[in-house]
């Protein structure tokens, strides 16, 4: 409330998928804030968790106001209860969603203590989510991701500033590897290298290049669109 005026905000969901042995997710509900934003980023990222893209609310929330999150599965396990929607700049606390024995598609719906348990926001999780029949982003060829891509990868990826310095931060790659791919003259030849040392790497440094791309803003669209074309 603010000069007898309630206050809405319009807020996004980020759920990531943990590694834990069961489906856990983190469901958050943060403010258009990329400062916020970057701290759960790099707060799921350093737990090896996944995001797990979905529309945002269209509706605006009520500052102040507690939400529940709900799921159409019995067995769902959510904790806590409710949250209370602050504008406070550090990170901020989340829903988790536990399920022993996921095998199918549910709904996940975020409901407004004080507006009768309205309705504000509902996504569906489908198995393709949380469980891929391919492991570590494979095709039954064996083909990872970042292979069976490259190619549009090489051509389309700008950004490789970014990723070398996540791969440094997880010791993926040496300084000196570090600086000899930033010295390339053009990005293409930067990715092409940076591909080709995460293939060396193996199935980690694969999995590493590709949950990066998947995190980068810039890059869900393309990502999206290489996911779709198989």
């Amino acid at each position: 409330m603010m000069l007898g005026f309630q206050v809405k905000v319009h807020y996004e969901t980020l759920i990531y998928k943990t590694k834990k042995e069961f489906l856990t997710l983190h469901v958050y509900l943060v403010p258009p804030d990329p400062v916020v934003q970057e701290k759960v980023e790099k707060k799921e990222e350093s737990y090896g968790s996944i995001i797990i893209r979905k529309p945002n609310p269209d509706k605006s929330l009520q500052m102040q106001d507690n939400f529940f999150l709900t799921a159409n599965k019995d067995t769902a396990e959510i904790s806590p209860k409710k949250l209370e929607l602050t504008n406070e700049r550090r990170t901020p606390n989340y829903f988790e969603v536990f399920l022993r024995n996921a095998d199918s598609d549910f709904v996940l719906g975020l409901e407004s203590e004080g507006n009768r348990r309205d309705t504000v926001w509902t996504c569906t999780i489908r198995k393709g989510d949380y469980r891929s029949q391919r492991s570590d982003h494979e095709q039954a060829s064996g083909q990872h991701f970042v292979e069976r891509h490259r190619t549009a990868l090489v051509d389309r990826v700008r950004d490789t500033g970014h990723i070398l310095d996540k791969l440094l931060e997880r010791g993926l790659i040496s300084q000196e590897v570090y600086n000899t791919i930033r010295g390339l003259s053009t990005t293409y030849d930067q990715m092409r290298n940076i591909i080709d040392c995460m293939v060396k790497v193996g199935t980690t440094g694969k999995d590493a290049l590709y949950e990066i791309l998947q995190r980068m803003k810039s890059m869900r669209p393309l990502i999206s669109e290489l996911e779709e074309s198989g």
